[in-house]
């Protein structure tokens, strides 16, 4: 699902991962990915 993959890009902690979380629609909010915009991608 989408939020693993996100919860798998947070743990990676490349200097991306928020930018790409951004673009799937992900927020960081107490360091745990919530989906907050959910775009067409």
């Amino acid at each position: 699902s989408r939020i693993d993959l996100a919860k798998q890009i947070m743990e990676r902690n490349s200097p991306t991962a928020k930018e790409t979380l951004d673009i799937m629609g992900f927020e960081i909010i107490d360091n745990e990915p919530k989906l907050v915009d959910d775009k067409l991608w």
